[in-house]
């Protein structure tokens, strides 16, 4: 009896241990296995294309210039990958110390976009993030679904690809463009976006570079946000001045931080009737359905 007992409890101990291996394998080390492979691709395309000046590379970006993650790390996130279906530390905030061109520039008077372009007509624009992994390119397509799941050769991709609204204008020249990436592990992708929810974190990393056609545009941060996937950052449709007032007073109310820059308060930005925002978004963890929204003006 006791000998029957002790190879029942062996087959059932083993049993345990191959179903625990089975689910192991299925649902923890081929999803990351995946993810790994689609960074690995999406590495390399963007070695491919990616444009050719790069201000940061020249020195003039806000930051370290590596576009690599700072020793201080108060706010690191390393959540599992989450799409956002709704679709370089400074001394100062939005300084402007001559070096940093406030328009589109590029040294060499071409398309920096070209590579990029030839590869995806889609592409519209490359973003980094200077002291964050944030830096790829931006593509559009006629929905907001295509590209959660596609990289921007086109090919599928469990990271998909950072992607401009489709109700956006390409060349964002509208009020508000709004770019949407996945929340992945391993701070990949947009997760980085939420380590902006860090007061720190927020101060010392003051500013982006978005390359577009007619060169890289520095975007200074205004304001960091936790928001619904139908918040009212997402709108779009923002034609009067009112309209447009309302909106900025509204992401002053709602947001988690905000810049100390004096140029960037919301009575200065209501002046400027050229104003252009850049929106980026991803998913976060806070409460169902929550977005982190990182809101800059592209200069």
């Amino acid at each position: 009896m006791k000998r029957r007992f002790i190879i029942a409890l062996i087959i059932l101990l083993t049993g345990a241990g191959a179903l625990f291996a089975f689910l192991y394998y299925s649902n923890v080390y081929l999803p990351e296995k995946e993810l790994d492979e689609a960074e690995e691709e999406m590495d390399k395309i963007i070695e491919e294309i990616r444009p050719e000046w790069d201000p940061e590379q020249d020195g003039e970006a806000s930051g370290d210039g590596t576009g690599k993650p700072g020793n201080n790390d108060p706010d690191s996130d390393d959540k599992t990958n989450d799409p956002d279906g709704q679709n370089g530390s400074g001394d100062k905030q939005g300084s402007d110390d001559g070096n940093n061109p406030r328009k589109g520039s590029s040294r060499t008077g071409k398309d920096p976009l070209a590579k990029a372009r030839n590869m995806n007509a889609g592409v519209v624009g490359w973003i980094r993030v200077p002291g964050t992994n944030i830096d790829y390119p931006i593509a559009q397509a006629q929905d907001n679904e295509y590209y959660l799941d596609h990289n921007v050769k086109g090919g599928y991709s469990k990271i998909g690809c950072p992607f401009l609204d489709y109700r956006c204008e390409g060349d964002f020249s509208g009020f508000n463009s709004i770019v949407y990436g996945h929340h992945i592990n391993r701070r990949r992708m947009f997760t980085d976006i939420s380590r902006f929810k860090n007061a720190s974190f927020f101060d010392e990393h003051p500013s982006a570079w978005l390359t577009l056609e007619d060169g890289a545009h520095r975007v200074d941060f205004l304001a960091y946000l936790n928001v619904e996937r139908d918040s009212f950052v997402y709108e779009v449709v923002l034609i009067t001045p009112n309209d447009r007032q309302e909106y900025i007073d509204k992401v002053w109310e709602s947001a988690v931080n905000v810049t100390k820059t004096e140029s960037l308060q919301p009575s200065k930005l209501k002046e400027d009737r050229e104003l252009r925002l850049l929106v980026l978004s991803t998913c976060t963890y806070e409460f169902n359905n929550a977005r982190g929204v990182l809101i800059g003006v592209i200069r």
